[in-house]
This record gives C-alpha cells, sequence and structure tokens, in this order.
C-alpha cells in the first residue's frame, strides 16, 4: 500500500474508530478524532482538530521526534478538566519522568560532557517596555487550602531530592544565578537571587512560623568541613557591603537579632589574629586582672569601636 492509499484511509477511519493503530506515514489527519484504544505513532503526524484519548488508553510517540505547538498558543498542555484522587503511594501523576515508585536509569558514558537537561524553558523577553509593572514567571505554581481543617496535611509547592551513595564533584539541589551584561543597567527596584516572603496575615497563627530552615544531621557530617550557611564573595574582586543584614523594616520589630540555643562552642569564630577578619590579638591592654588580650572591631554609626576579649587564662568564669 503506498502512502498516497494510506493517508486517504487514515483520514477516514481514524476519526471514527482505532483499535490498536500503528500510524507510520507522514500524515494529516482531521477533523475532530476519537480514539478507543492504544494509539502508536513511529512517522509525521498533523493532527488539525479535537483528539479524544479514550479512557485508559495509551498514546505512544515513538523515535527522536517533539510534540509540537504552532501558531498562537493559549493552553498547550492542561490537566484542569482532569480528576486526581490522591493515594498512599502516589499514583496519580500528570507528568512523569521516572516516578517516584520506578526511577527513570539515566546512563553516563565515558566521554567528556555528558550532560542531562530532562525539562528545558529559555526563553528571550525582546518587544516594548510595557506601560505598567509585568511579570514573567517561566514557573508558576500555587496551591490553595481553605476548606476544610486538616491536622495531618503537610503543603509543598516543590520537593527536591538527591541521594548520594557514590563519589562525585558537586550536588546542589538547587543552584540559582543572575548575571548582568551590557552597560549602564539600572534595577528599579531590587534584585536577588531568591526572595523568601511569609505573610501571617492580620491574625494570629498558632504554631512555628520560619522565613527559613536550615537543617543538617547525620553522624557522616564532618566538623571541620560542615557550614550551615555560608555568605561567600567569590569569582571576581568585588566588595560585598554587608555579609548578612538583619533589618526591620517600617512599622515591624524584631526582638532578638541572633538567638544562639542548644550546644554552642563559640558564639563566633575569627580565622586570623591580625585584624583583617575584624579581630586582632594584642600584647596585654590595661594592667592587672582587667588587662585583655584580643580586640573585636564593631561600626556604630558609621564610627569605629572596639570590644576587649581575655584569653582562657585572663578570667575567672570561663568554659
Amino acid at each position: 500500500m503506498n502512502k498516497k492509499l494510506l493517508t486517504i484511509l487514515l483520514s477516514v477511519l481514524l476519526p471514527v474508530f482505532l483499535v490498536s493503530a500503528v500510524v507510520y506515514a507522514t500524515t494529516s489527519i482531521g477533523d475532530d478524532i476519537t480514539i478507543e484504544d492504544a494509539l502508536t505513532v513511529t512517522g509525521l503526524t498533523t493532527l488539525n482538530d479535537d483528539v479524544t484519548l479514550a479512557s485508559g488508553k495509551d498514546l505512544t510517540l515513538q523515535g527522536t521526534g517533539v510534540l509540537g505547538f504552532t501558531g498562537t498558543l493559549a493552553t498547550g498542555i492542561s490537566f484542569s478538566s482532569a480528576t486526581f484522587v490522591p493515594d498512599a503511594n502516589r499514583t496519580d501523576i500528570a507528568l512523569e519522568v521516572g516516578s517516584r515508585a520506578s526511577e527513570l536509569s539515566v546512563t553516563m558514558a565515558a566521554s567528556a560532557s555528558q550532560n542531562f537537561d530532562p525539562v528545558q524553558f529559555n526563553v528571550n523577553i525582546a518587544g516594548a517596555n510595557p506601560t505598567s509593572v509585568s511579570t514573567v514567571n517561566l514557573i508558576y505554581s500555587n496551591i490553595t487550602h481553605d476548606t476544610t481543617d486538616m491536622s495531618y496535611l503537610r503543603l509543598k509547592n516543590a520537593d527536591w531530592n538527591i541521594a548520594v551513595s557514590k563519589n562525585l564533584q558537586d550536588a546542589y539541589v538547587y543552584q540559582g544565578e543572575i548575571v548582568y551584561g551590557g552597560t549602564g543597567v539600572t534595577v528599579g527596584g531590587e534584585s536577588a537571587v531568591m526572595s523568601l516572603n511569609m505573610n501571617a496575615g492580620t491574625n494570629a497563627v498558632t504554631g512555628s512560623l520560619r522565613g527559613l530552615i536550615i537543617n543538617m544531621y547525620g553522624a557522616g557530617l564532618t566538623n571541620a568541613a560542615s557550614i550551615g550557611l555560608e555568605v561567600r564573595s567569590d569569582g571576581g574582586s568585588a566588595t560585598v557591603d554587608e555579609g548578612i543584614r538583619i533589618w526591620s523594616v517600617g512599622g515591624n520589630a524584631i526582638t532578638n537579632g541572633i538567638n544562639f540555643t542548644g550546644t554552642i562552642t563559640h558564639a563566633f569564630d575569627f580565622n586570623s589574629i591580625d585584624g583583617s577578619n575584624g579581630a586582632k590579638v594584642t600584647d596585654a591592654i590595661g594592667a592587672g586582672a582587667n588587662a585583655f588580650q584580643a580586640l573585636v572591631k564593631i561600626d556604630i554609626n558609621g564610627t569605629p569601636y572596639y570590644i576587649p576579649a581575655w584569653n582562657a587564662g585572663g578570667v575567672d568564669d570561663e568554659w
């Protein structure tokens, strides 16, 4: 059977009834199509109108081609009319590249530049300047919980995990980056790699509210190499004005700027003794029991001040 005859037959038969059909040819199909059983597409097929896949049936695309959309697009893929039923094993899946129950095996080769990006977004914002504040979100996610109290419910917009049992170079659950290029770039508001907001509303909330939680545990943590939060200036010759700012804005207030709770050996650790890290070890300053051996430099409203410090043998109540 030649391709022309196959095209004619498919155009007539596909909209009516398909039973375990296989489409091999370069085919244009339309109008409305109802697929009543499994359909496998191995060639290039253009669907010109609505396609309905019967419940419980599969549409399989084989080969290295892509499922493409052309023209002015409103919604490419929608699950808005679908019914999802949560269960203990999380088997109701809208999009799957591997699953919790069965991981997808990705095989690396013994050659250079082995990279894997299964989901990619890359857009260029062009055109004219909008006349009011406009936002571009490559991914938007929202969960609403406002109908029934559920004391056992946990909500997460994303749950990202990495499991490591073999040697590797780096591991990051999330890596974000903003790169400024060109000349004369103006940021009218502010720019941050990550912005976190906790809005507790106007009524009192019972429970623990945190803007950011960093939880580190496990006997595998090596004391000399483990850091809970690292603010780093690396990759250039820039000078960062403030490593950490604790800021109460407007009518808000912060009771304790920093709170130390639990077992802590040192409140602060300065790696150098020459003053380059903000602290300096000196000869004994003062006389007798009041003599101290170190200074910690602080700034109060633009003026430097110094906090005296004593070594382990210079205080009576040491620990």
